[in-house]
């Protein structure tokens, strides 16, 4: 090399919000399930014993599907783009929850989205 040294530059990534999707896919990494489901309680407003069950619907369905972490960091997106079959489809998928079930779930979700986007501005 010529004197000069390389600088490997790393861009900077925030930690994911505790109450986000990203948080709980963090938490199932980590098992530390408690901590998932009171995210999952906190994001979708469902009672402990329903997010509890939704936990478990995702960790058997992840088993089946690799990707589907992946698939449900894609749910915000569906959502602010208003693409609902979309967004259905993936809470379908990572937790078995369909039809007026789901849209009660994005309805919540949404309107914790914009709280958390409130509080920011």
């Amino acid at each position: 090399m010529s004197g000069k040294t390389l600088a490997r530059v790393i861009p900077f990534r925030p930690p994911p919000a505790p109450f986000s999707l990203e948080g709980f896919l963090r938490q199932v990494e980590r098992r530390n399930f408690d901590r998932a489901v009171e995210i999952l309680s906190e994001i979708f407003s469902l009672s402990e014993n329903l997010a509890l069950e939704s936990l478990g619907r995702f960790l058997e369905n992840s088993r089946m599907r690799p990707n589907l972490s992946l698939r449900l960091i894609e749910l915000r997106e569906a959502l602010g783009e208003s693409r609902i079959h979309d967004a259905m489809e993936i809470l379908n998928e990572a937790f078995n929850i369909r039809g007026a079930d789901a849209l009660w779930v994005l309805q919540a979700y949404k309107q914790n989205l914009m709280k958390k986007t409130e509080t920011q501005h």
